[in-house]
């Protein structure tokens, strides 16, 4: 009897430990498992992220580049519609322009340690216009002088047909009584300057508008305008 019994108890400790054993494997192999779902799902989830990141980056791109386009679309459109308002044509096929260039100076305002702010300056303005061009053309030039407390108003008016190329029928005046010297000319650049001074460059801006003459329009661009500032009486070289 007491060696079945104990045969009985090596029996049931050998089920213990294989059960233990079993227990062990078991459970080994869910924390296999499980670690391996969880590397796989995380992968997944991350190449998912990176996906729906790389489609959230391409379609908020191509927004931006439709917003852009659209932008520069609508921009384009404004600036036609501004043109077309700025534009007059009559039935003879005569075009003014207004407000071709717009100026104030200086731009930023001027330093107080500035010295030359009130001194007397030359100004020509560069236009589109060149030699041999044959056009015919009539600019006129409103503004503000406050450096002599006056307003400022000129009148240009040519024709660019001769050989050797100059400029026929050339007429060029102040149209107040500020008695400031105007003229035209061509720089060495071949475009056509125009010129007025001397007078204090304190804080001076005006508008300049264009009118074409019989011939008709020949300027190809408006947006070639710019002005220099000279001390003495010289033309743009």
């Amino acid at each position: 009897m007491t060696n079945e019994i104990s045969e009985l108890q090596k029996n049931l400790n050998s089920l213990n430990f294989e059960y233990r054993s079993d227990r062990k494997a078991i459970i080994w192999s869910f924390s296999v498992f499980a670690a391996a779902s969880l590397a796989f799902f995380g992968f997944t989830y991350s190449k998912i992220e990176s996906i729906l990141n790389e489609e959230f980056i391409k379609k908020a791109k191509e927004e931006a580049e439709n917003a852009v386009d659209d932008l520069k679309k609508k921009n384009k459109e404004a600036s036609d519609i501004l043109e077309k308002i700025r534009t007059e044509i009559s039935d003879k096929k005569i075009i003014r322009r207004r407000s071709v260039l717009t100026f104030t100076h200086p731009e930023g305002g001027y330093n107080e340690r500035e010295k030359q702010e009130w001194s007397q300056r030359y100004y020509h303005i560069k236009t589109p216009i060149k030699k041999n061009s044959d056009e015919m053309w009539r600019y006129d030039l409103t503004g503000y002088s406050y450096g002599i407390g006056k307003p400022l108003s000129f009148t240009w008016v040519g024709y660019t047909y001769s050989d050797p190329p100059d400029i026929r029928k050339s007429y060029a005046s102040d149209n107040t009584d500020n008695k400031i010297l105007a003229s035209q000319y061509f720089g060495q650049d071949n475009y056509l300057y125009l010129q007025f001074g001397p007078i204090s460059q304190y804080f001076n801006s005006f508008v300049l508008d264009y009118q074409s003459g019989s011939t008709g329009e020949k300027i190809q661009k408006h947006d070639e305008y710019s002005v220099r500032l000279t001390e003495n009486n010289v033309q743009i070289k």
